[in-house]
C-alpha cells in the first residue's frame, strides 16, 4: 500500500514509487517484492491521480499486475504490505518460528 501525497492532483512517478520501494526494503522484514504483484494507491480514485507511465513500466518490471486506486478506506491503514482476501485487505505479519505451533495462525474465510 502507497499513500499518496495530499496534493489536488497527485503525481505517481517511478522516483517516487522507486524511493517507496527502498524504504520498505530497508525498514520492514516483512516485505518482500512479490507484494507489489497487486499495489494499492490510498488517498484518491484513479481519475484524481497523474500515474505515469514511466511508474507504470517499473511496477511491471517487479512483477506487477494490479494497479488499485481507492479514495478513502472503511478504516484508515497504514502503509506496508497487506494481501487482499476475499476484497478485503488485511495485515501481512511475519511467522516466527515456533516448535510448539502457539504462533502461526491462519486466514479462515468467513462463512457466508
Amino acid at each position: 500500500m502507497f499513500i499518496l501525497p495530499k496534493d489536488n492532483k497527485p503525481r505517481v512517478t517511478a522516483d517516487w514509487v522507486r524511493g517507496l520501494v527502498r524504504q520498505y526494503e530497508s525498514k520492514d522484514d516483512v516485505f518482500h517484492r512479490a507484494f507489489l504483484a497487486t499495489v494499492v494507491f490510498s488517498g484518491a480514485e484513479e481519475v484524481d491521480v497523474e500515474f505515469t507511465e514511466e511508474a507504470q513500466a517499473y511496477l511491471n518490471q517487479l512483477g506487477n499486475r494490479h494497479v488499485i486506486f481507492v479514495a478513502t478506506p472503511s478504516q484508515p491503514l497504514l502503509p506496508g504490505p497487506y494481501v487482499l482476501v476475499e476484497r478485503e485487505l488485511r495485515d501481512v505479519w511475519k511467522i516466527m518460528d515456533d516448535t510448539n505451533g502457539t504462533c502461526v495462525a491462519t486466514l479462515k474465510p468467513q462463512s457466508k
